[in-house]
Parts: C-alpha cells; sequence; structure tokens
C-alpha cells in the first residue's frame, strides 16, 4: 500500500502543483467561504514546511509559528504557473489574513486600496489605523453600516470609490457620513444623476464645508444631466472644482457651465475615450 501510495503521489504531485492557485479554488463542492478558508490555510502549511529554520524563524514575528512534519516532496519545485492575480484574490477573500496585514501596518498607513471591505477588516481600520488619508474602494463593502461610521470618524481626506458593482445605499448615504477632513471624492461607478442631487443636498446640510474637488468618471454618459444638477441643487461654494471625465462633447461657454461658475465653482472638462 505504501508504494502504489507514492507511486500515486509521484503521478499526482506534479500535475496538482503546476498550478495550484488554480486547483485550490476549485477543489470542493461545500460552500465557497469554507474551500477558501481551509484550502488557503494548507496552502500556507505546506509552502512553509518547505522553507529552512532561518526562513521559519523570520515569520515568527508575524505570529506564523507552524511546524508540520517534513513534506514528501518538494512541491514548489514543479511550479510552472505563478499569477499574481489569483494570489491577490487568496488574500483579498482570507479576512484574517487581510486584517492583520493592516493590524501590522498600524499608524504608518496612510494609503489604501482595497477591494472588499468585510467587518474584520473594519475594526481593524477603526483600532489600529488612524492616520489613513486617501482611501480607495474597488469593489465592494460586505457590511454597510460598519463602514459608514468608520469613514465618518476616520481621518481621510482623499476618497476613491472605484467600482461598478457599488450598492446603491452606500452611495445615497455617502454625503451624510463623510468626514469633515474630506477635500476630495472621485467616483467612478454607475450613478444617475438623482443620486448627485441627493448628494448636494445632503452635504449641504453639515455644519462643515470642506469638499474642494469632487471628480466623476462618466461610464453612462450622463455629463449633461449631472451638470444640470450641480447648477439647480449646489450651493455657493459647495467645492471649489468639479471635475468631469467624459465621452460626450460639453461646450465649454455654455450657459450651462457659466451658470455654475456663478457658485463658485469651476468646471474642468476631461475627455475619454
Amino acid at each position: 500500500c505504501l508504494l502504489v501510495s507514492h507511486y500515486w503521489c509521484k503521478l499526482v504531485v506534479p500535475i496538482l502543483w503546476h498550478n495550484p492557485f488554480h486547483y485550490w479554488w476549485r477543489s470542493s463542492s461545500r460552500p465557497v467561504e469554507n474551500v477558501i478558508e481551509n484550502n488557503w490555510h494548507l496552502l500556507r502549511r505546506t509552502y512553509i514546511a518547505t522553507l529552512n529554520e532561518v526562513e521559519k524563524e523570520i515569520l515568527h514575528p508575524y505570529d506564523r509559528r507552524y511546524n508540520p512534519s517534513q513534506p514528501l516532496f518538494q512541491y514548489s519545485a514543479y511550479l510552472e504557473n505563478f499569477s499574481f492575480a489569483d494570489i491577490t484574490k487568496i488574500i483579498v477573500e482570507d479576512d484574517t489574513l487581510l486584517a492583520t496585514l493592516i493590524e501590522k501596518a498600524g499608524k504608518t498607513l496612510l494609503n489604501l486600496q482595497i477591494d472588499k471591505v468585510s467587518g474584520k477588516v473594519v475594526m481593524s481600520l477603526s483600532q489600529f489605523c488612524p492616520n489613513i488619508s486617501k482611501f480607495t474602494l474597488e469593489y465592494e463593502v460586505q457590511n454597510y453600516s460598519m463602514f459608514m461610521d468608520y469613514l465618518k470618524g476616520s481621518s481621510i481626506s482623499q476618497l476613491v470609490i472605484k467600482s461598478y458593482g457599488i450598492s446603491i445605499d452606500l452611495l445615497n448615504g455617502l454625503a451624510r457620513y463623510v468626514p469633515s477632513s474630506l477635500e476630495e471624492i472621485y467616483l467612478c461607478c454607475h450613478f444617475k444623476p438623482d443620486f448627485l442631487m441627493i448628494f448636494l443636498l445632503d452635504y449641504s446640510a453639515l455644519s462643515f464645508n470642506t469638499l474642494k474637488t469632487l471628480c466623476i468618471k462618466d461610464l453612462d454618459g450622463y455629463s449633461h444631466e449631472y451638470l444640470k444638477v450641480i447648477e439647480r441643487y449646489s450651493v455657493y461654494n459647495a467645492f471649489k472644482t468639479i471635475v468631469i471625465e467624459t465621452m460626450v462633447c460639453i461646450d465649454e461657454s455654455s450657459d450651462l457651465i457659466q451658470n455654475i461658475g456663478k457658485k463658485g465653482i469651476n468646471v474642468v472638462l476631461q475627455e475619454v475615450f
């Protein structure tokens, strides 16, 4: 049996380990959360088992003190495909690992770009990272209420939302939760002019007015409608500059642009293709 098992391993291990980041994701019919947690844990342990003692010692400050038995094969020797995108996906899906990385950064973390914001990540940000000034959200927020509370109490000065699947709840409530330190918002996501109206009305009701720049990347051809909303609903000096990255041709000398200028707002149109 041992001989058969060893022979089977010699055949299968090279196949599985030529691209382990492909197979670990699809190796179970269980819920994807369990697959991610268990397979990523096994993958880490297997790699650590192949390290020498000096390399393992380097991991001790990061609470990685695994001491598994010596593996039968040098698995990494069979590695043919190394996908940074897959590894990034693994890290992003592993909330514990991501939260640990954030905690280790602590007060030195100034610029955070993240795909997915979970409750665990928000807790780590709130407790350990008070100095973040630029926050870029690439995909989604899993715990909307926790994130908005964090945002309101943060010292973020530049908020970038670059997501095609962002929750409309987050967008509709955004102005009510912006921190008093916020100076710039960049929106690269799908939203209708109605959202911009809600944002301007909510923001004008706040007791502070620190926003200097509102930048919108128009993904849906609403540039003209956005400007009409700004003309009608923005208060005087609501912000200094509105930048619209647009695929629509707009006359910068039009009455619409001039009327917005009379409110103390500079309009910058940037054509994108």
